[in-house]
């Protein structure tokens, strides 16, 4: 809170944006969702105010991920796609293809597929472009409860099991992304329903084994 002061004090109203930013990320980590709402908003106002709109677009993304698993899908959906405006606009394509995929989650729950196996896609492509491997499991993830929706189960659940060992690799947990857990249990419940547990489980020991490049091509061939 200090270096709030002293940026306020200061004069640093673009660092004053950002931090307020920063602070709501903390916010929602210790699991207050309405005091990090507020504090994006904040975040989100100064920096229409002072054209910061790297600032005002990672506000956007991440106020998007809280209205999602909130059950706010239109205002995630409309946070999202001015995130990706500003972040197309600034040719930042790293956070673009992380909003895409977070777009791709949103378009799921409404129940447009087609139209989420599109961005979902075109999220991938980005992605693969930077070696991020974390972006590229989070999209696997995502197409795997297309791929489900779609009846292609081993699809589904290998995509799944690229998912869980690029995620174990890098350390990351899904226990900080409400969006993505909450679409693998959804996918996985599914699986069991149509496969079976063992098969299932077969199928995901055999995606485990995937490299994201196997994988991709799983999604292009999307058996």
């Amino acid at each position: 809170m200090q270096s709030l002061e002293r940026e306020q004090a200061f004069g640093d109203r673009w660092g004053f944006a950002f931090s307020l930013h920063m602070l709501a990320n903390i916010e929602i980590l210790e699991g207050d969702v309405e005091k990090s709402r507020e504090l994006h908003k904040e975040s989100m106002a100064l920096s229409r105010e002072i054209n910061a709109i790297w600032v005002l677009a990672l506000s956007q993304f991440s106020l998007g991920d809280i209205e999602y698993s909130q059950g706010n899908i239109a205002f995630a959906e409309e946070l999202s796609y001015e995130a990706l405006k500003n972040f197309r606009q600034l040719g930042e394509i790293f956070f673009m293809g992380r909003v895409m995929s977070n777009l791709g989650y949103i378009l799921g729950a409404k129940g447009d597929f087609p139209g989420a196996r599109k961005i979902f896609m075109e999220a991938l492509e980005l992605l693969y472009e930077l070696r991020d491997k974390e972006g590229m499991s989070l999209v696997m993830n995502g197409l795997a409860g297309i791929f489900q929706h779609e009846g292609k189960p081993i699809t589904s659940a290998r995509l799944q099991g690229t998912f869980v060992s690029k995620m174990e690799e890098i350390g990351a947990s899904l226990l900080l992304m409400p969006m993505e857990n909450a679409m693998f249990d959804l996918t996985a419940r599914a699986l069991k329903e149509t496969m079976g547990d063992d098969v299932y489980q077969m199928e995901l020991e055999r995606g485990m084994t995937l490299t994201l490049e196997e994988a991709m091509q799983l999604v292009s061939g999307g058996n």
